[in-house]
């Protein structure tokens, strides 16, 4: 199908950026989009397939963005599918209505509240990983710096060496005795 190719291509050609958001709109605007326009052509709000927008809306929970993108998402679905059958369905049972919108509705505040929680998270795993990589400079500077002082260290300990066998008597022996 060329939509899915389209996605695919979409996803294979770009790389990831503050833009990325982007895909998640044009998944639900196609697939939303669609399903939206099945509810219209097979039974309108009374359609059972309002339910593959439940799914649509459930998408926010794979994506790693903000909860007001998660709430734009997720109102631009319930927004194409109130609208549509609004104007282009015909009548509906009120139940019918009230039933899929409290359940969209659900959906939609479970992913929103989600994708909060979700991109705190991944706020807090970048600060820890951003502390963590600067504690790591730190201590390879940290490191270079004790490495530099074991090797002036050690050559001061060369230079006493020296001084001090340059003081030793060359006969090294002192009556009966060795001297170091």
């Amino acid at each position: 199908s060329g939509a899915r190719f389209s996605a695919k291509e979409l996803n294979a050609t770009t790389r990831p950026s503050r833009w990325s958001m982007v895909h998640g709109y044009v998944f639900t605007l196609l697939v939303g989009g669609v399903i939206v326009w099945m509810t219209v052509e097979l039974g309108w709000f009374d359609s059972s397939y309002y339910a593959g927008l439940n799914l649509v809306i459930m998408t926010n929970l794979l994506l790693p963005w903000r909860a007001s993108h998660a709430f734009l998402n997720s109102m631009t679905t319930l927004g194409m599918y109130v609208v549509a059958n609004a104007v282009w369905g015909g009548p509906s049972r009120v139940e019918s209505i009230i039933n899929n919108l409290y359940f969209m509705g659900g959906t939609t505040v479970i992913a929103i509240a989600t994708a909060a929680a979700k991109f705190q998270l991944i706020e807090k795993e970048f600060q820890a990983t951003t502390e963590l990589q600067d504690a790591n400079v730190s201590l390879e500077r940290s490191r270079a710096d004790l490495k530099a002082a074991r090797d002036a260290l050690w050559g001061e300990m060369e230079v006493a060496k020296r001084i001090q066998t340059s003081l030793l008597p060359e006969n090294r022996r002192v009556g009966a005795y060795d001297v170091a």
